[in-house]
This record gives structure tokens, C-alpha cells and sequence, in this order.
């Protein structure tokens, strides 16, 4: 990218016509556009999928499987996992 903004500013800052100097520098100037704004695209979805990676507070009944535990803790009830 920089090799490209360095060929954009030396056809913006070579002596000649305002016209030649821009038509000279608009490949240069379209791929630098496009890079900046392919990082910034990028960026955005990459802070985007961060926000969405977090988990959420979330209450989930779980009960005691019978065959791992005694019947007594069965008896018990529900105990919760998450937040409440």
C-alpha cells in the first residue's frame, strides 16, 4: 500500500497539467481507496464478532442424574447454573 501512495504522490506533486497529474496518480489512488477501505471493513467485523463472542448471563435448570449421584441429592431438587 505504501508503494502504491508513494507512485499517487509523486504524480500529484510532478509538474504538468492539474488533469495529467490526476490521471497519471488515479490507478495509484483507487488501490490505495481500496485497501484502506478493505482494513476498515475488516476491523469493523472483527470488533463486531469480539461484542458477539461474549456469552450472556443464562439460567439453565440442571438436575442431579440419578446414576451419578446418591437419591437423596435427587431429592433436592433443581440447582441452577448461570446467573441468576
Amino acid at each position: 500500500m505504501l508503494a502504491f501512495t508513494s507512485k499517487a504522490m509523486t504524480h500529484l506533486l510532478a509538474s504538468g497539467p492539474v488533469s495529467e497529474r490526476l490521471h497519471g496518480a488515479l490507478p495509484a489512488l483507487v488501490v490505495v481507496t481500496i485497501a484502506a477501505g478493505t482494513g476498515r471493513i475488516g476491523t469493523a467485523l472483527a470488533s463486531y464478532a469480539s461484542k458477539q463472542n461474549h456469552l450472556k448471563g443464562v439460567n439453565i435448570p440442571i438436575r442431579p442424574l440419578s446414576w451419578a449421584s446418591p437419591a437423596d441429592v435427587e431429592a433436592a431438587g433443581v440447582s441452577w447454573c448461570g446467573t441468576r
